[in-house]
């Protein structure tokens, strides 16, 4: 193995009830006729760094997402496997499913399967980061006015900007880093929103990627429609 090369297995965590979205899977809601997970798997499949990716799904959606992977013809999706009860659990059973054993992968990296927008520009950007820091994760700088309120939603204070950011993913860690953080959670039976939290919580100091605002989660009914207008902006073939 070329030891300057970064090697990179992507788990992307599939198994979320999507109750926001009324209890749609959003994995396979279609944009402009095209299931959302493909999307991003189209972009990884470009991508010289990554070696495969695995996803954690819904027990019910394994078999349909394995014949859609299979029809698509993608040559880096290695498993999809059975999530768990929250996204932390559906990410730890993808990494210890066997495919990240060796020395061959390098680096990890946890990408929503809501994120459809994701481009190999961003690849690049995050991955080159991740290599020579160590991690990295997508984020975007907070661009409007923030306020803080009470619990009846009445203004307190403002909070300043300048340094506040929204983090996206995916988000990029050396394997070892990854291993050593989801083994400190587990034993101190820490739950994490996002893998940098987790990350973070072991000790490690976690770096930015600044990506732009666009690259958005489904998450509202809404979203669908912004994401499909950044498509069709982007002139994208389906």
């Amino acid at each position: 193995m070329d030891k300057k090369k970064t090697y990179i297995g992507v788990i992307i965590p599939a198994a979320g009830s999507g109750s926001r979205m009324g209890g749609v899977y959003k994995p396979l809601e279609k944009l402009r006729g095209k299931e959302m997970l493909l999307y991003s798997l189209d972009t990884f499949e470009k991508c010289d760094e990554v070696a495969f990716v695995v996803i954690s799904a819904r027990e019910d959606k394994i078999e349909e997402i394995e014949k859609l992977c299979k029809k698509n013809g993608y040559t880096k999706v290695k498993g999809v496997i059975k999530g768990g009860k929250d996204r932390q659990e559906s990410v730890e059973n993808a990494f210890i499913c066997g495919l990240f054993d060796g020395e061959s992968i390098t680096h990890v990296a946890v990408h929503d399967a809501a994120r459809p927008l994701f481009t190999t520009d961003m690849a690049k950007n995050v991955f080159e980061m991740a290599t020579q820091k160590g991690n990295a994760v997508c984020a975007c700088r907070v661009r409007d006015t923030v306020k803080r309120t009470n619990v009846d939603a009445v203004v307190i204070d403002s909070v300043d900007r300048e340094n506040l950011w929204l983090i996206q993913t995916p988000q990029v860690f050396e394997k070892k880093m990854y291993a050593d953080a989801l083994e400190k959670a587990k034993k101190d039976g820490f739950v994490a929103t996002d893998d940098s939290s987790l990350v973070s919580a072991s000790g490690v100091s976690v770096n930015l990627c600044e990506t732009p605002s666009y690259n958005i989660k489904i998450t509202y009914p809404e979203d669908v429609f912004l994401a499909e207008a950044i498509i069709n902006m982007r002139g994208e073939d389906i």
